[in-house]
């Protein structure tokens, strides 16, 4: 079970999409664990996902540095997976508009000239559809028997594989 932290109606809508996103991914060929179920847990929704026998390659390498090498080949072969995976025009949201708002967020953290700079590389960049996470890191994948399965898939976007490197 994965809870939200919102008792609210916000948590349900981010169910649905989180559910939605992956379902998307799964259908093009990522693997990734699909919820099947909403509950609540005191004040809190949350999803029911299948008991997965997997830990994340973070745990993995955490517990066993002498893998480092085996686990950041399978990393980047995953990574390379998802992110030539192409989605149908407008399947997922924009990753240069989800990007943008995150930027709006920043605006007041960061000088003039990078939030002007980052705004019109945004602007700029061609339209792009292929899958980008848009939190994709080693806890974010699971290792099952059957290979590397991607989570957390609420962030998942379309656009260029470059929003994945921030």
């Amino acid at each position: 079970v994965k809870l939200y932290n919102s008792a609210n109606s916000d948590s349900i809508r981010m169910i649905e999409n989180e559910r939605k996103m992956a379902r998307t991914a799964f259908i093009k060929g990522i693997p990734t664990a699909i919820s099947y179920d909403t509950v609540r847990c005191g004040d809190q929704y949350g999803s029911v996902f299948e008991l997965l026998e997997a830990k994340t390659m973070n745990e993995i390498l955490v517990a066993d540095l002498s893998r480092a090498d085996e686990l950041v080949r399978e990393y980047a072969e995953f990574v390379k997976l998802v992110h030539h995976t192409v989605m149908n025009a407008r399947a997922l949201p924009s990753a240069v508009n989800t990007f943008a708002d995150y930027l709006e967020i920043i605006r007041k953290y960061i000088s003039d000239k990078c939030y002007d700079r980052s705004k019109t590389l945004f602007e700029k960049m061609p339209e792009d559809h292929h899958v980008v996470h848009g939190d994709f890191h080693m806890k974010n994948i699971m290792l099952t028997k059957e290979g590397p399965m991607l989570i957390d898939m609420d962030t998942l976007n379309e656009g260029n594989p470059v929003f994945d490197l921030g």
